[in-house]
C-alpha cells in the first residue's frame, strides 16, 4: 500500500508483512531507483515526524547515493 509519493522522487509504501519500503529516483542523465527498507529507527522517526523525516531521507539519499546503495533491495524481496 503506497503512504506517501511525489512523482519522479520517491514512492513511501507499506508491505503486507508490515515492512516500510522507500524507493527514490535518483541520478541526472541516467535516472535509477534506490530501494531501501526502513529499519526500526527510521520507521520511529517517520511516526513521531511524518512526512517531513521521509523528505529529508530523500534529500539524503539524492544527494549521496552511494551511501545507501548497500541497503538497496531488489523487487523480489518486497513482501
Amino acid at each position: 500500500m503506497i503512504i506517501l509519493k511525489e512523482d519522479w522522487s520517491y514512492t513511501l509504501e507499506k508491505t503486507k508483512s508490515e515492512s516500510y519500503i522507500l524507493t527514490v529516483v535518483c541520478g541526472s542523465i541516467g535516472i535509477y531507483e534506490i530501494k531501501i527498507a526502513l529499519n526500526p529507527e527510521e520507521i520511529q522517526k517517520f511516526i513521531n515526524h511524518g512526512e517531513s523525516y521521509i523528505v529529508q531521507s530523500v534529500r539524503n539519499i539524492q544527494e549521496s547515493p552511494s551511501k545507501y546503495t548497500h541497503r538497496h533491495i531488489d523487487d523480489t524481496s518486497k513482501s
